[in-house]
């Protein structure tokens, strides 16, 4: 269905962790990741890229990095744009010893929440993709900082957007100043509150997004959003309101819960 609508890319997420299923051996979690990507590279093709998100930072059992280097080994003959944020983000030294074992190319930085936290990544060369967040890294100017410090380390960027309309649109803004900036993300899910909201600063056609030119963001939340989906105290998981790594929805189609995010 993505590849028909001319979506470029897919990302997949890994969710075993997240969902708090039991324990899974190394062999079978590398037979999982490996039979994942097989399928999805069949359905594919070679002419749609494939992106791999473990989700290590949400995952109540995070990979170590040797468990990390395994499914990347083993996942090279299907060609990933990249894999994203394989360890925890905490120590970069295991993001360099993971770029220098695999071909696959490394992508993180969704989590950083100043220009400070990249350093490390640039100096070191750890990652190959550069992932900040205008809505968590300090703002767009803050953002358009870490994109042009990527830039002069020469990494990509692609930056993270998985939010709500205004966090889109303003990562979205960045990329578009940003010449370093090779791929945006779009979110397929039909959140009101998300793609239901964009339409007026951006339009999606044929894998590509096009700025209108509106003022600002572009972002304007009417006054039927407000009313079909009034704000409801306590409907909604937060971090401040649950032990870390939080419990997560299960994200398989029949339990999908768009008001647990």
């Amino acid at each position: 269905k993505l590849k028909g609508q001319g979506y470029t890319a897919v990302k997949v997420a890994h969710t075993g962790g997240m969902t708090q299923e039991g324990h899974l051996a190394l062999a079978a979690l590398i037979h999982q990741e490996a039979d994942k990507a097989r399928l999805i590279r069949d359905a594919l093709g070679n002419d749609v890229d494939m992106i791999l998100d473990p989700a290590i930072q949400f995952n109540r059992a995070p990979w170590s990095v040797d468990t990390a280097l395994k499914v990347l080994q083993a996942l090279e003959p299907y060609n990933l744009l990249w894999m994203e944020q394989p360890a925890l983000p905490t120590n970069v030294d295991d993001y360099v010893r993971i770029r220098e074992m695999t071909s696959t190319p490394i992508a993180a930085g969704e989590m950083g929440t100043t220009l400070h936290d990249y350093k490390p990544f640039f100096e070191k060369r750890a990652i190959d993709i550069v992932q900040p967040d205008a809505s968590w890294c300090g703002g767009i100017s803050e953002c358009v900082k870490i994109h042009a410090a990527a830039e002069a380390h020469d990494m990509r960027t692609a930056p993270h957007s998985f939010s709500g309309a205004v966090g889109l649109a303003a990562n979205y803004h960045v990329a578009f100043a940003s010449r370093n900036c090779f791929m945006l993300k779009y979110p397929t899910q039909d959140n009101p509150l998300a793609r239901g909201l964009i339409d007026r600063a951006f339009t999606f056609k044929d894998g590509y997004v096009h700025p209108t030119g509106v003022p600002g963001l572009g972002i304007q939340l009417t006054d039927e959003v407000i009313e079909k989906y009034p704000f409801v105290p306590n409907s909604g998981i937060a971090h401040g309101r649950s032990p870390f790594p939080r419990p997560t929805p299960n994200w398989t189609p029949e339990h999908r819960n768009t008001v647990a995010w």
